[in-house]
C-alpha cells in the first residue's frame, strides 16, 4: 500500500479507500470484517490518517468528511474502535455513505450506532 500522502493533506484517504474495495471483493460480511481486521492493513489505514486527516497541519477542505468517514468505516469494521472513535469525534453529526451503504441499506443508523459504539456519540 501506498504511504498515505503528504501530511496535513487528504491523499491519506485512497490507503484506507484502497482496503475498503479490497474487502468488498467478497460479498460476505465475515469475509469484509476479517480482511480489515489485518492488524497490517488496520495499521496502514491508521498510519495513513496520522499522516493526513489526524496531522496537525489538516485544515477541512472539500472531501474531508467522505474521508474521515472512510477512516471510520474501516477501521470500525476491523475491530478498532479506538482508532475509529478519532474520525466520529471529528465528523460529529456529519456523515458520508462510502463504505457504510454498501454493508446495509438503513447505513444511516449503523452509522450513528456505530459512533456510539466506538464511544463517541
Amino acid at each position: 500500500m501506498p504511504e498515505g500522502g503528504k501530511p496535513g493533506t487528504l491523499a491519506g484517504a485512497v490507503v484506507a479507500n484502497a482496503h475498503i474495495e479490497r474487502a468488498f471483493t467478497d460479498d460476505r460480511l465475515f469475509r469484509i470484517r476479517d480482511y480489515l481486521s489485518r492488524r497490517q492493513v488496520r495499521d496502514e489505514i491508521a498510519a495513513a490518517a496520522a499522516r493526513t486527516v489526524l496531522h496537525g497541519d489538516f485544515e477541512q477542505e472539500h472531501g474531508w468528511v467522505r474521508a474521515h468517514s472512510a477512516f471510520a468505516f474501516a477501521l470500525y469494521e476491523g475491530g478498532d474502535l479506538p482508532r475509529s472513535a478519532q474520525h466520529f469525534a471529528r465528523l460529529g453529526n456529519l456523515m458520508a455513505p462510502y463504505g457504510w451503504e454498501q454493508m446495509s441499506n438503513n447505513w444511516r443508523s449503523d452509522f450513528r450506532h456505530a459512533g456510539r459504539t466506538a464511544g463517541v456519540r
